[in-house]
Order: structure tokens, then sequence, then C-alpha cells
């Protein structure tokens, strides 16, 4: 285990505080959830162990150590080619034994794609709420259901603490296959970078193109552009790109199909609605997909797909085609300088220990 240090003990402390006289602010019920989530975050952190006495340790499989060392070279290319500041996140492992240590929810209208805001201090607006705790994640939910809106729930592989505490590495992170885990610890590091309060449209979206975009510049460069590695994700951010393009057009046609319930009973919405919903799946089974295992989940779903999922799918691929372009208009293909941009126009500024 790693030893806290006087200097992150009182760093924690401090975070403690502030978020204590900030979410008091708001209400009691808001500082509540504050202080469970602070609780199980520092809970977290102390079952941290260090990367490199995880390494030394002689019951490490070889797999794991390749798995860290691949990690860093991917933190360390993110900090030299793409421009990142240089941190201590994922310095440190968590062993979860295939436990999941967070959930998140979302919410819905059911006759329209009108996502329910939860109002953060610091952050703004976000259409989600990230819980530690399961059973208050249940509580929630059966609330928002009460309340007559769709609720979707789903396990958390990583999140990032915007710089505020060290990110570990969790055990679960290291179940994707490389090229994947590529892509999350640039997305996660990215949010360091590039923060903007009440906009988790933006955030994730631009977190996910450069996390696209620069997990394959690293491929190309660590194992060659040819490589089964960078042809491996090469391939299958085509097919994502595909179920982009097909869900964003589906949501913009379910929103114009919404506009025509009105004045129908609640009967008739929920019939039609289910009707219109079927087509989704319907129409995603016939996409040319390169490898369909990419979305086998989502493929051989028996169930029609909620209005909160269209919205979490938006929060992240929304601004794809656009970022693309900008990058080769703008930027003539050069992701570093794109990073810059951003980082300049809409950097981290939530962060006082930054």
């Amino acid at each position: 285990m790693v030893k806290p240090t006087r200097k992150s003990v009182k760093k924690i402390a401090g975070l403690s505080l502030l978020m204590v006289l900030v979410f008091s602010v708001f209400n009691l019920n808001m500082l509540l959830y504050g202080l469970t989530q602070l609780k199980g975050q520092v809970q977290l952190l102390l079952k941290r162990q260090s990367v490199s006495e995880i390494m030394a340790q002689s019951d490490t499989s070889n797999e794991i150590k390749n798995k860290l060392l691949f990690v860093d070279s991917v933190k360390q290319f993110a900090f030299k080619e793409l421009g990142f500041s240089e941190n201590n996140n994922y310095t440190n492992y968590v062993e979860l034994n295939g436990k999941p240590v967070l959930w998140t929810i979302s919410a819905s209208e059911k006759y329209s794609l009108i996502p329910f805001y939860w109002k953060y201090p610091i952050l703004g607006e976000m259409a989600y709420k990230g819980y530690f705790d399961s059973l208050k994640l249940a509580e929630e939910s059966k609330s928002l259901m009460e309340l007559n809106y769709e609720v979707c729930e789903g396990e958390v592989q990583a999140w990032s603490t915007l710089g505020f505490l060290p990110d570990p590495i969790l055990s679960s992170m290291l179940e994707l296959p490389k090229e994947k885990l590529a892509r999350l610890i640039i997305h996660e590091l990215t949010h360091i970078e590039i923060f903007i309060a009440s906009d988790a449209n933006l955030n994730e979206n631009v977190a996910s193109f450069i996390g696209d975009k620069g997990a394959l510049l690293f491929l190309k460069k660590q194992y060659g552009k040819n490589s089964n590695e960078a042809t491996f994700l090469k391939n299958y951010l085509s097919d994502l790109d595909l179920l982009t393009s097909f869900t964003i057009d589906f949501k913009s046609n379910l929103a114009i199909f919404y506009e025509t319930l009105e004045g129908k009973t609640d009967e008739e919405k929920e019939n039609l609605k289910e009707g219109f919903l079927s087509q989704y799946l319907v129409e995603l089974r016939k996409l040319n997909f390169k490898n369909q295992d990419n979305f086998k989940g989502l493929l051989e779903s028996e169930n029609n797909p909620k209005n909160c999922f269209f919205n979490d799918f938006s929060m992240y691929r929304d601004f794809q085609q656009e970022f693309s372009e900008k990058l080769s208009n703008d930027f003539k293909g050069d992701l570093k300088l794109f990073v810059k941009d951003y980082q300049t126009h809409f950097g981290n500024s939530i962060n006082p220990f930054r």
C-alpha cells in the first residue's frame, strides 16, 4: 500500500473542507452526496499501490506488468506528442478484484429527448450523476422513475478527478485490449487539460475525439503504421463512425417523431413510441460493420433503447465530424495544434490546484 504523505493528507483534508463548504452552500442533500462521493474516492486512493511496487512484486503476472508499462508509455506520449501538462496520474494501481466501484445514472423525459440535469457546485449542470454507493444509485433511480423519467444506469470503467487528485490505474482498466486502453487513458487525461463547467457535451466529445485520434497516432508510432495494433484500432474507429452517423441521424428523426405525439393519450404515445424505437435495432443490424463484435451487446439487445441512451451517446459523439473537419481544415491534421487551441480557449479553469 502507498503510505499517505503529509502533503497528500493535507491536500485531501483541504479538498474535504473545500467540498463541505461549497456543497453546503447548495443544500443538505447535495452536501451529503458530496461527502459520500469524497468518501468513496478517498477509500479508493487508500487502497492504491505504487506502480513501481507492483512491478517489483514476484507474484505480479507479466501480463499486468506489460499493461502497466503500456499505460506509462501512452501517458508519456500524451505529454510529449500532444502537449499535455505532466501530472501524477496513473502512477498508482488499485486492485478491484472484479468488483465495480462507480456507477452513473442519467435520465430523460419519456416522450421527448430533454434530459434531466443535476446541479453541482463548481462543475455546473450535468446530465449524469455518479455514485460509489450502488444502493444510493438505486434510490435515485427509483425517485426519478416515480417522477415519470426514463432512467439509464451503467458501470464506470474509469473517470477523471480533473487534476484535483491523482487518478490511479484500476485493475478493470487493464482488462481492455491495449488499443482501447490507449483511447481510455488519453480520453481521461484530456479532461484535466480541457474542461468547461455545465458543458458535458463539449467536455466528453473533445475527450473522445482526442482520445481516438491520439491513440491511433500512438499505436502507429509505437508499433508501426500498418501494424496489427494500429489496424485494429483504425477498423474499430471506422465502425464507431458508422454507428455514430446512424445513431445521430436516428436521434434527429426521433426528436421530430416526438413532436407528432402532441394531443395523444399516454397509451397511444407509448405504442407509437415503441414501434418507432424498434426500427433502431432493425436498421442497425443491417449496417456493414467490419467487426460486429465491437457492438455485440447493442446488436443483440432484446430491448428498445431509451431516450437517455441517445442523449448519452450524443454526449460523447455529437461533434466528432465537426472536430474532424476542424482538425483537417484549421490545423492541417496536426493533433497537437488542435489540442493547444482547445487548451487555450477551453482550458480546465475550475481546478485551483493545477
